[in-house]
């Protein structure tokens, strides 16, 4: 299949894109390489891995098309309602939280009396749903993206959702099985963790300091 997508996506370059337009990668990997070989008659340019997602991707826009891009900061995101959607499931299952963290993450919420919304998309963390105000199980991209939109927080550890908050500009929280740090929008550092190499611990008191720095900044209708 991602051999048809790749010949897939050089006949649509061909076929819709002038040859004296430039064309942008999201990153500089085999693929990339690749469509250079097929597309050499086009100007590609791709992001290099060197500061972070967005920073790389915004200095190639910048660099060829002289336009300045300015990022918002994920920790100034304004509390505005107390609504959390919880996706605890990753990309693949290395990602996936384990059900002791999903199990402080939502008793913390609810103490806090936050309406929770669960997507379990897999159906593993189906004893939960008795604890969660929504459970949501299979549910479809646009599904999922609408009720995140709906909501005011989110936690979790899936990029997806991270970078779809960010666009919504919801505060979020987001817990790392290992460093991949490097996908985060700009200004996670505070609102992120990883807890990977024993890094767990320091779970309870990033997660208090964020949810207190979450309440300063609320907006009161």
């Amino acid at each position: 299949k991602s051999v048809k997508d790749f010949i897939f996506l050089i006949k649509y370059i061909k076929v819709n894109v002038p040859s004296n337009e430039l064309v942008f990668f999201e990153k500089d990997d085999f693929r990339f390489k690749l469509m250079k070989l097929f597309l050499n008659s086009y100007t590609l340019k791709a992001a290099s891995k060197e500061i972070g997602f967005y920073q790389d991707r915004a200095k190639v826009i910048e660099r060829n098309l002289g336009k300045r891009i300015e990022f918002a900061l994920s920790k100034d995101f304004k509390l505005r309602g107390k609504s959390v959607v919880i996706n605890p499931v990753g990309r693949n299952e290395v990602r996936h939280l384990r059900k002791d963290i999903l199990d402080f993450l939502v008793k913390r919420m609810k103490n806090l009396d936050f309406t929770i919304s669960l997507i379990d998309y897999l159906g593993v963390y189906s004893e939960f749903e008795s604890n969660v105000d929504n459970y949501y199980t299979k549910t479809s991209l646009k599904e999922a993206a609408n009720i995140l939109k709906n909501a005011d927080v989110y936690c979790g550890p899936d990029s997806l959702f991270i970078h779809l908050a960010y666009f919504y500009q919801k505060p979020f929280f987001c817990i790392m099985n290992y460093d991949s740090s490097y996908f985060l929008p700009p200004g996670s550092e505070f609102c992120s963790i990883c807890i990977s190499d024993g890094n767990k611990k320091n779970l309870p008191k990033k997660f208090e300091a964020w949810l207190q720095d979450l309440e300063k900044k609320k907006v009161i209708s």
